[in-house]
């Protein structure tokens, strides 16, 4: 459910995969929740993009989880990042949780400060975030932001 309610909110903005710089995850912290979230987008994004990696944050490791208000917290931070143009690193995330396959993915764990671009080189410049959550009633909302 989780690889369809992201791909309905692409289709929705009218956007593909490699459109989106930035992914705000709800990495809640638990090994096979955090696994199976990564497997999504995974899905959800395809193949590799090269060296050309997209940052994934997650603001729960500062906050935890804000249980049927979980999008809320997510959705504040992304539009600080963007009133900043700036990714904000992940925080708190060692040690890392050995079900997470980056490597095998187009993601990589964003660990510092940096400056948020759009990507030019791919067309596209407008920098845009894709918010994945779910609460833990079990239920999944993803949307995007752009600015």
């Amino acid at each position: 459910m989780q690889a369809e309610t992201m791909k309905a909110a692409l289709r929705a903005a009218g956007l593909k995969p490699s459109e989106i710089n930035y992914v705000e995850v709800a990495a809640n912290g638990m090994t096979y929740s955090d696994a199976s979230e990564l497997s999504a987008l995974t899905e959800t994004f395809g193949g590799q993009f090269g060296s050309d990696k997209i940052p994934l944050g997650s603001v729960k490791s500062n906050v935890g989880h804000a249980h049927v208000a979980s999008a809320i917290p997510q959705i504040v931070k992304v539009l600080m990042q963007l009133k900043d143009r700036e990714i904000y690193p992940f925080i708190k995330a060692d040690p890392m949780n050995p079900n997470l396959k980056f490597e095998a993915s187009p993601f990589k764990l964003q660990r510092e400060l940096a400056p948020w671009t759009p990507s030019e080189a791919k067309g596209n410049n407008r920098c845009r975030a894709l918010v994945n959550s779910y609460g833990l009633g079990g239920s999944y909302a993803s949307l995007i932001i752009e600015g």
